[in-house]
């Protein structure tokens, strides 16, 4: 891996990482190899190849993929101003702006790394910075569809809080399938269908409304009496096909195609048990969405909190299969059982939206220590900026 660095030294740190991981990351361990099955990208890559010869040499890789990441911003805020509880529609250039928003990312998000071949600066820092980031954009992507979808008009707004598992578990089985087989998996339905798939979504919540996505859907009569007994809208229909495919279908996809892979970097079994985090934190938060009443009356920010709190797994994976670390996703999976509990156990210690935002406030620490600590760690031990390219680079 070619890195470039600054003339002023960077301070070296061990605020996260060890130093048998920063040297994991040069001492051959660490590794960068895709596989990629997707559907969708072969027809988008020769417009993001075409797009590569107009970046200025002096614009970092890693600054696209903060560009990317930022885009998103603008709809997110918008969307919460417009709709704070989801049931209020929004303006259609709100819409505009959001799909804008995705399509600005995806496309700042496959030039970064053609970016850093181009100038030779792929690295391990690059690495972890964009797919850290991209963990964190697609969090922040569906709580955005939940505005157009009108999640909180339905009467199972669990459903809702299961949509916004989705993308961490979709990403932690990623990097979990990275970890122990040393490859990036992306299989026919990965991010960037998933981000198509959102912007239809969008699109659609846009031109349809809530005339649509708010009428009544009902199973035909040849079905089973539990299914034609639910009061189900055309957004519950959405969210529970979509969460389904990304919460079961992948992971099974990828858990099976690990088990299958000549070249394990561990026993099956050692792989298996790894995701007990995932497991724990998953549960603990639909357990707690289940009976919380925050989830009808708080849609939104229970979505946030509860879907910050497994997105955390899905960084701690991240880090652990660039590293090749200690798993940190068990010293905090257990934080949504802790508001499931008190909530089932009806203990009354405290107001349950005060467990909501402290839950929130808890789980986004965690979140911006494990980014801010591997990214200084990092950056001392390669000596290498986040954001400068030396002129020598150019």
């Amino acid at each position: 891996v070619e890195m470039g660095g600054e003339e002023k030294k960077l301070k070296k740190t061990n605020l996260l990482l060890s130093d048998k991981e920063l040297d994991n990351l040069t001492n051959g361990t660490y590794r960068y190899k895709c596989v990629n099955n997707s559907l969708l990208e072969p027809f988008m890559i020769p417009f993001w190849n075409a797009l590569v010869p107009f970046l200025p040499t002096t614009l970092h890789p890693n600054t696209l993929t903060l560009l990317g990441s930022l885009s998103i911003l603008p709809s997110f805020f918008l969307f919460w101003w417009f709709a704070p509880h989801l049931v209020e529609g929004c303006p259609g250039w709100v819409c505009a702006v959001a799909v804008l928003g995705v399509f600005m990312f995806q496309t700042l998000d496959n030039l970064d790394g053609r970016q850093a071949r181009r100038l030779k600066l792929s690295s391990p820092i690059g690495d972890w910075f964009d797919h850290c980031l991209d963990i964190l954009s697609l969090y922040l992507l569906i709580s955005q569809v939940g505005t157009p979808l009108f999640f909180g008009k339905t009467k199972y707004p669990l459903l809702a809080v299961l949509g916004q598992l989705a993308p961490a578990m979709t990403h932690y089985f990623t990097f979990w399938d990275r970890r122990f087989t040393g490859e990036i998996y992306l299989g026919s339905l990965s991010i960037t269908e998933g981000q198509f798939i959102i912007m239809a979504v969008i699109t659609s919540g846009w031109y349809l409304g809530e005339d649509f996505w708010g009428t009544p859907f009902h199973f035909p009569s040849f079905f089973p009496s539990c299914l034609t007994s639910w009061e189900f809208i055309y957004s519950d229909i959405a969210c529970f096909i979509a969460g389904g495919v990304f919460t079961i279908t992948t992971p099974l996809e990828i858990m099976t195609r690990v088990a299958k892979h000549p070249q394990k970097l561990a026993p099956l079994s050692t792989a298996f048990f790894r995701t007990f985090d995932i497991v724990v934190a998953y549960t603990g938060a639909v357990f707690w969405a289940a009976h919380s009443t925050q989830t009808a009356e708080n849609t939104r920010m229970t979505m946030y909190t509860l879907g910050l709190c497994v997105t955390n797994c899905a960084t701690a994976m991240l880090l652990s299969s660039i590293t090749h670390g200690p798993f940190r996703g068990p010293f905090w999976a257990p934080l949504p059982w802790l508001g499931a509990l008190h909530c089932y156990l009806e203990l009354n210690l405290i107001p349950e939206q005060w467990a909501l935002y402290g839950t929130f406030v808890i789980a986004l620490s965690i979140q911006l220590y494990m980014m801010y600590g591997s990214l200084s760690d990092m950056r001392g031990y390669f000596q290498f900026p986040l954001f400068h390219v030396r002129k020598n680079n150019n």
